[in-house]
Order: structure tokens, then C-alpha cells, then sequence
């Protein structure tokens, strides 16, 4: 094993080493890899206790890149907290621990801007964001960066929130951004769709869709929780997700709707799956819609570009430490 000590890289070093576009490049490139069966998820851990309160783990590896780790994390409605533990699969080594509250932010906004980048109209431009939580701001931006936005439409039911969101998305974006005060009213004729809500019952429905609108539905990742109706789901020509495993694991949306039919399950494609076979024209008509539950390969993909990045610009706090217990520090049993 390598005598470098591993590094503790902090939200902040993240924040200098990488950006959203590059988030979404680096997904792209992880996506193939698992495609190839280089790269692949460990399944996910998952409790839910007290209200609204969760605990989880995400595990990935890479066997050309020689990197894996595992990604574990709290959500509670007094915050949220994520670390990232990342090790060499050939040497056995420990590489690094990432703070990874701006790499789960990074990771889960690109993943919907490579989707909507892979299914969404070229020529897309008017855009709906239903929910102004944490990761609406950076589910905004990742659109951005693959379409050329000319509105944005936004919705939640709390309207201060909503006012102070728009307010702020106001001063940070150029396109025309207008405060709705219905689902109804955000959705009308958008062609890019994203949900991103904690909601616990299921609130849009196809009517409130348009025909060829992309729709990326990132909010519900709960057993518990659900944005979609069943119907949305019945009418859109193409679903996609991010893992199936983790969609038939914890996903009640799809869950509800394929059920233990193996046979609808098969109509359900993964983004890598979609990216592998290669660009082709989108059709002229037809919904599509991706979800997202959130898979370890997301972070690793974050993760091995930000280590190559802090190894080349010296970067990172080193974590020494003795390489064995010192004897004196046990005792026996008299």
C-alpha cells in the first residue's frame, strides 16, 4: 500500500474542485462504465425513524479506476449530514473521507440534467419546478446547463417560501422566472418538468402534463413518500431510472405500478443502458420520465474526479495517524 496518508476533503475543497458541468460530464462517463460492467452499486441501507427522520448507506465500486466506497448519511427536519469513505480496491488502501452534503447536491442535480440532456426535446426551453427545498437551486442550474431555459415556472404550496425562492432565482439566472400559484398553473405546456418534493401522497397527474414534455421526478426517495400518480407513469413512452434495483427497493411510485410483473419491469431502462446504446433522434411524440432514488455509482463518479483533482492541486487535509495500537493501551484480565 501507498505511504500517502488519506485525505479529509471538507465541503469547501469540493466547492474549488468541481462544478455542476463538470458533474454532469463525469456522471456521463461513469453511466458507460457501468454500462461496459466496469463499474458497479452495492445495494442500499435504509431506516426511517422519529418524523420524517432517515438514515442511509451507498456503496459503489470501480474496478478500471480501482476505487470504491461507500457513502452514509442522516436527514431529519433539524438538518442534514453526509460523509464519503473512499478506498483503493487494488492496494486495499484508505484514500480518502469526503464531507459529502455538496457532493450529494452536486450529483443529484446532475444526474437530471444528463437525463433531461439525454430525453428531453433539443429544442426545449420552457421549464416547471414543482418544490423550492434545498435542491431545487441546483435542480434549476443542471437544466440549465443542457438546455437554453427562455422560462422558468415555479410551485410549492407555501407561498412565502415560493415568493422568497423566486425572488432569489430572480437574481441568480437570466431567463424569465414567474411565481404560480397552482401545480396547474406551473405545468401548463411545460416542456421540462421537474418534481422535487418530500410529499407523502402522490399530487400530479398526466392531465397536468404535456404530451411531449421530459419529466424529471427526483423528490419522492422514501418507501413512504410519492409526487407521481400511477397514470403518469401509464402514459409516459419511456422510464427511466437511475438503478432498478433501488427503484424496486424503495420507490412506492413504481413499486404501486409494475408491481411483481416482471414483464412491465422490463419496459423500465436504466439511464446508463440508454446512454450506451448511443444518441438517437427522440421521436416526435411522447412523455418521457426519469427517476431518480439516488445510487452509489452517482457519488463514486463525483468522487474519483475530485481526488484526481485535489492529488493535483495539493489539496486536502491529510489524516495521519499510528499505524498500529501501542501495546500499553491494553490490559489483561487479572
Amino acid at each position: 500500500m501507498s505511504d500517502t496518508p488519506p485525505l479529509f476533503l471538507t465541503d469547501q475543497h469540493v466547492s474549488e474542485l468541481v462544478t455542476l458541468n463538470d458533474a454532469i460530464a463525469a456522471l456521463e462517463v461513469m453511466l458507460r462504465r457501468e454500462a461496459q460492467g466496469l463499474a458497479h452499486n452495492i445495494p442500499k441501507a435504509l431506516a426511517t425513524f422519529a418524523e420524517r427522520s432517515s438514515l442511509h448507506g451507498l456503496g459503489s465500486f470501480s474496478e478500471d479506476a480501482a476505487l470504491g466506497g461507500f457513502k452514509t448519511w442522516i436527514n431529519t427536519p433539524g438538518g442534514a449530514s453526509a460523509v464519503m469513505s473512499l478506498f483503493d480496491t487494488d492496494r486495499g488502501g484508505f484514500r480518502a473521507l469526503v464531507q459529502a452534503g455538496l457532493l450529494g447536491q452536486l450529483r443529484t442535480a446532475g444526474i437530471s440534467g444528463l437525463a433531461t440532456d439525454w430525453l428531453a426535446p433539443a429544442e426545449a426551453r420552457d421549464m416547471a419546478i414543482i418544490g423550492t427545498g434545498r435542491q431545487a437551486t441546483l435542480q434549476i442550474a443542471s437544466v440549465a446547463v443542457v438546455r437554453r431555459i427562455s422560462r422558468l415556472r415555479v410551485y410549492s404550496p407555501n407561498a412565502d417560501s415560493r415568493r422568497d425562492f423566486t425572488a432569489r432565482m430572480r437574481g441568480l439566472f437570466s431567463f424569465e422566472i414567474v411565481d404560480c400559484d397552482s401545480a396547474e398553473s406551473a405545468l401548463r405546456d411545460a416542456e421540462i418538468v421537474t418534481i422535487v418534493t418530500r410529499a407523502r401522497a402522490p399530487f400530479i397527474h398526466a392531465g397536468m402534463i404535456a404530451d411531449d414534455a421530459h419529466v424529471n421526478a427526483v423528490g419522492a426517495i422514501l418507501p413512504a413518500n410519492a409526487e407521481i400518480e400511477a397514470d403518469v407513469l401509464a402514459r409516459a413512452r419511456v422510464v427511466a431510472v437511475d438503478s432498478i434495483a433501488g427503484v424496486r427497493r424503495n420507490s412506492r411510485e413504481l413499486i404501486d405500478f409494475y408491481g411483481e410483473d416482471e414483464a412491465a419491469w422490463q419496459a423500465v431502462q436504466t439511464l446508463g443502458r440508454i446512454i450506451a446504446a448511443g444518441r438517437q433522434p427522440r421521436r416526435p411524440a411522447g412523455m418521457t420520465l426519469f427517476k431518480s432514488m439516488g445510487m452509489g455509482l452517482s457519488d463514486l463518479a463525483m468522487a474519483e474526479m475530485i481526488l484526481d483533482r485535489a492529488a493535483a492541486r495539493g489539496c486536502g487535509i491529510p489524516l495521519e495517524g499510528p499505524k498500529v495500537m501501542p501495546l500499553a493501551r491494553w490490559s489483561e484480565k487479572a
